[in-house]
């Protein structure tokens, strides 16, 4: 993985926490994870096409964080957009999403989704189109986690 500059820890953090902060650390710590694993992807497709890839960007963890239409959180009309841009680390939940984008920033934080690259709120409805017939890698927090979909 490319290191992680503060532009990346932040953008890490902030999306973790907006994406799973109700899951306590378990649910930060596997968006963490989506994220590493995301941006792994986005690495190893750019340096062999010498272009980013279409969804993950070019394997930076701020790319894989904001590029579009892949965590939600970014979009503009989220409900969570406007509290995660505020939050700082007297928050309890922020303060340990940054913790955990420290320790995966130093390749200690270990991937408790099994390679997992998306997942869905099981509070949704119905499954998204691209989890049907796809056996999730785990079940953590309230989120089924998928590889390869």
């Amino acid at each position: 993985m490319k290191p992680m500059f503060d532009r990346d820890k932040d953008a890490a953090a902030r999306t973790a926490w907006m994406e799973n902060r109700g899951g306590g650390e378990v649910g930060m710590h596997s968006v963490v994870n989506v994220i590493i694993n995301r941006a792994n992807i986005g690495q190893a497709y750019a340096a062999a096409h010498g272009k980013p890839h279409p969804l993950f960007g070019d394997g930076t963890v701020y790319a894989v964080c904001h590029a579009p239409l892949q965590f939600s959180c970014w979009n503009a009309d989220d409900p969570n957009l406007h509290k995660g841009l505020e939050v700082d680390c007297n928050d309890p939940e922020f303060a340990i999403a940054l913790e955990l984008v420290g320790l995966a920033s130093l390749g200690n934080l270990p991937d408790i989704t099994d390679g997992a690259t998306s997942y869905y709120a099981l509070s949704m409805p119905h499954a998204p189109y691209w989890a049907e017939d796809h056996a999730p890698t785990a079940v953590l927090a309230g989120q089924a986690f998928f590889k390869g979909v």
